[in-house]
């Protein structure tokens, strides 16, 4: 069912109804107000405030844009857009398409080659977090519709990742508590490796690579493709013993890294990530924070250098210095008030294109260059 949020449009029905003038006076009291509080007490921050009180007028004034989603996945909430400097709002009504609205988004994974008509002057949106294979179709018939792109690849219009990192110095004296409760924690360790995974027999062959490795070192296995079972909510409980996790994809695609390698980086997890994936992940991990497979020319080599790394506490303890210096932020409105951004800038300095085709952009199956590529380190 449509729903559209009023709030922004009433706030703006508000100053008009008592007029330009007495709106001019209001604000000009309220700023002779806060300046006068920065005067006298400069000790109330009145930095917070002002921001505060310029955010909602900037906001009330601007026009409300409406964006809908054609078949909105339930983890897009209807009030993603809350919480963005720019005004606009979500409506949705599943698999039909609101003729009026400037803005549509289709969650491509689920749509299907017969596509409803465009408008004139609509932008349409591509949204995926999904490799290609676990797309319902190719988009053959979606040639020269859609105008954005917002996915996990970095040549997307919109970038959409699982997560972010964002910078932070922690203290000496905090670090230097926080590696002590580390050491303590990485020295009660046991076990080596474990994988939690739901799909076996998948496209990037991850589970033929667990069998080789689990050959030369064990390797416990939690979920449909093993013998092991963990509550979906105690992962942190199942992997406490654990010193490495393997977070393998389940196709090797370009940019794809999924919440496999970002869950990691919990505060309350403390194994060492093992990737494996299409994706250069130096452009989404921290530096020195996890082993990535691609690095060694035999999954021999990379049981030897687990082997070296599980018996040397110093060596661990170098895959958890990134904690000082990263905090793992998730955000999935980001994207979306990054959309309604750029909804708002001039037709002239707006950037828009038309994808001739989206399936050869989404695959690149004429080029020699494949977004996914078949594995070749089983051997």
């Amino acid at each position: 069912m449509t729903t559209v949020p009023t709030e922004g449009i009433q706030r703006t029905y508000e100053i008009h109804r008592y007029g330009a003038a007495n709106f001019f006076y209001v604000t000009l009291f309220g700023v002779v107000l806060m300046t006068g509080l920065i005067f006298i007490s400069p000790n109330l921050g009145p930095a917070v405030p002002i921001k505060v009180a310029y955010h909602r007028i900037k906001v009330s004034l601007q026009r409300p844009i409406q964006v809908h989603y054609y078949n909105r996945p339930p983890w897009v909430k209807m009030d993603i857009f809350s919480e963005c400097d720019n005004n606009c709002y979500l409506t949705a009504d599943d698999w039909n398409l609101n003729a009026d609205s400037e803005v549509v988004i289709f969650h491509t994974p689920y749509v299907k080659e017969v596509h409803p008509r465009k408008k004139q002057g609509q932008i349409w949106v591509f949204h995926s977090l999904e490799p290609p294979w676990l797309h319902w179709c190719k988009l053959k018939n979606w040639t020269r519709e859609f105008n954005w792109t917002m996915s996990y690849r970095r040549d997307s219009d919109i970038l959409y990742t699982y997560a972010d990192f964002q910078t932070q110095e922690m203290s000496e004296s905090t670090w230097e508590t926080e590696t002590r409760k580390l050491g303590k924690t990485l020295r009660k360790k046991s076990t080596d490796i474990a994988w939690m995974v739901s799909h076996c027999g998948t496209p990037g062959k991850r589970d033929d690579y667990v069998n080789i490795l689990k050959k030369m070192i064990p390797v416990d296995v939690y979920g449909k493709c093993g013998d092991k079972n963990c509550d979906r909510w105690k992962g942190a409980a199942c992997l406490e013993l654990y010193k490495f996790y393997l977070s393998f994809e389940n196709q090797l695609c370009e940019d794809y890294i999924t919440e496999k390698s970002f869950s990691l980086y919990y505060p309350s997890f403390s194994s060492i990530p093992i990737t494996r994936g299409g994706s250069n992940y130096s452009m989404f991990l921290p530096p020195g924070s996890y082993i990535d497979s691609s690095e060694f020319q035999h999954i021999s080599h990379l049981k030897n250098y687990i082997d070296s790394v599980s018996k040397n506490i110093t060596k661990m303890m170098e895959y958890m210095r990134w904690r000082k210096h990263y905090q793992l932020i998730e955000d999935h409105a980001k994207p979306f008030c990054e959309l309604c951004r750029r909804l708002h800038l001039k037709d002239t300095e707006k950037y828009r294109r038309v994808y001739r085709d989206i399936g050869e952009w989404q695959r690149r199956d004429k080029t020699e260059r494949k977004i996914c590529k078949d594995p070749h380190d089983l051997s």
